[in-house]
This record gives C-alpha cells, sequence and structure tokens, in this order.
C-alpha cells in the first residue's frame, strides 16, 4: 500500500515536471512542428510522465497483480489436483468396498455350504441312532410279546390241565389227590403239545 502511495506521488512529480517542461516550451516558440500545433517540449514531458506512469504500473501494479493471479492459478491447480486425487481414492476405496462384499458373499457360501452339509451329516446320524431306537424298540416288543406268549402258553397248559382234571374229576366223580392231580395235569399237557 505504501508502494501505491509512493508510486503516486512520483507519478504527480513527474506530470509537475512535464508541465513545467511544456511551459517553458510555450515561451522557447515551438519550431517547426509548432506549425501543427505540437510543442516539441510539451511532446517530449507527456512522453517522459508517461513512461514515469508505465514504470509506476509496472513495479507497484502489474507486477503484483501477476503474482497474485500466479498465486490463484496454483491455488486452482492444487485444487483441481487434490480433486482428481480425492476421486482416485474414491474409486479404489469403492472398489476396495465392492472386493470386500463379493469375498463376504464367498465366505457367506461356504458357510452356508458347510452348514448344510452339517445338517445331512447330522440328520444321517439321527437317521441311524432312530433307526436303531426304533429296531431297539421293535426287538424289546418282540421278547415282551415272546415272554407274554410264553406267559401264556405257560398259564394254559396250567389252565388246560386244570379243565382236564376237573373233567376228569367228574368223569371220574373222585377228586385225586394234589400229586396225583399234577401228575395227571403234566401228562394232560404233554399230549395236548404233541
Amino acid at each position: 500500500m505504501i508502494d501505491i502511495v509512493y508510486a503516486a506521488e512520483v507519478a504527480q512529480e513527474a506530470a509537475h515536471a512535464a508541465h513545467d517542461v511544456a511551459h517553458a516550451a510555450e515561451a522557447t516558440g515551438g519550431g517547426p512542428l509548432g506549425t501543427f500545433g505540437i510543442s516539441l517540449q510539451l511532446f517530449i514531458a507527456q512522453l517522459v510522465n508517461f513512461g514515469v506512469v508505465l514504470l509506476v504500473l509496472w513495479k507497484w501494479v502489474y507486477k503484483p497483480l501477476l503474482k497474485v493471479m500466479e498465486e490463484r492459478t496454483n491455488k486452482i491447480e492444487t485444487s483441481l489436483k487434490q480433486a482428481d486425487k480425492i476421486e482416485q481414492d474414491r474409486i479404489a476405496a469403492d472398489e476396495k468396498v465392492l472386493e470386500q462384499l463379493n469375498t463376504a458373499k464367498e465366505e457367506g457360501r461356504a458357510i452356508i455350504a458347510e452348514a448344510q452339509e452339517k445338517a445331512v451329516v447330522l440328520a444321517e446320524k439321527h437317521k441311524v441312532k432312530t433307526q436303531a431306537e426304533v429296531e431297539a424298540v421293535v426287538a424289546q416288543a418282540k421278547a415282551q410279546i415272546a415272554s407274554d406268549r410264553e406267559q401264556m402258553i405257560a398259564d394254559l397248559k396250567v389252565e388246560a390241565g386244570k379243565l382236564v382234571a376237573d373233567a376228569a374229576e367228574k368223569v371220574l366223580k373222585q377228586k385225586l389227590d394234589s400229586k396225583a392231580d399234577e401228575a395227571l395235569i403234566s401228562e394232560a399237557v404233554d399230549q395236548s403239545m404233541q
């Protein structure tokens, strides 16, 4: 700011000097250019004044303006480079996320397949276990049925023996003693089994 004020003062002094030169030229007459209405001293003074103003503008206005514009251009270029880098990073991050999603999907599929295999194996084990339990229950039922059958046959033999004894008693009208009764029952049962 001080440089601009100083430049303005220098330009003002140059303008005064050019004005003084122009007055001096008018006093001397002007020469051959004077016929065209051009004063050589005034022309030279204005040329010097223009040069001083141009120098002041160049040094204190144009150069700082160029510097500010160059800094602004550099900021814009830096911002554009950062924006490109951010865009590339975003694309890379998107690709990485997509890759992780694909990996997670594959792992999920593998886990599901493994779970299905385990379920099949577990179902097969349960099927075998259930089948073994069913077979054990059937075998136990068969054994119970066989035991019940034998018990029923034994009970039937005893009942048949009693019936035979009762029938024999009615036929004979006499009651045998218990030893003879058992012997008769056993004989009747043995005959009926054959």
